[in-house]
């Protein structure tokens, strides 16, 4: 799974994967002990995982990057030995 994810190209797709894999990790180190310390933290984990997924929104990211990109573009400044004037 592992090899699989590194050659994904699709961004999300590869989140994805690792989020699964995250989610595998976690069953696997407290698939013994459902009701110990560890589970209860892997638990919270796996809902934040779903949290975050939950709210993504294809437009909102969209305007995000759109505000990421403007602010860097007005943050941007050319030294004055390349400006020509």
């Amino acid at each position: 799974m592992i090899l699989r994810t590194v050659d994904e190209e699709d961004p999300v797709k590869k989140e994805k994967m690792i989020d699964a894999f995250k989610w595998m990790w976690l069953d696997e180190k407290t698939f013994f002990n459902p009701f110990s310390l560890e589970a209860v933290y892997a638990y919270i984990c796996k809902l934040e995982m779903q949290y975050r997924w939950a709210k993504l929104d294809p437009e909102t990211g969209k305007e995000t990057f759109k505000q990421i990109i403007d602010n860097l573009r007005g943050e941007a400044k050319v030294p004055e030995e390349f400006i020509q004037k």
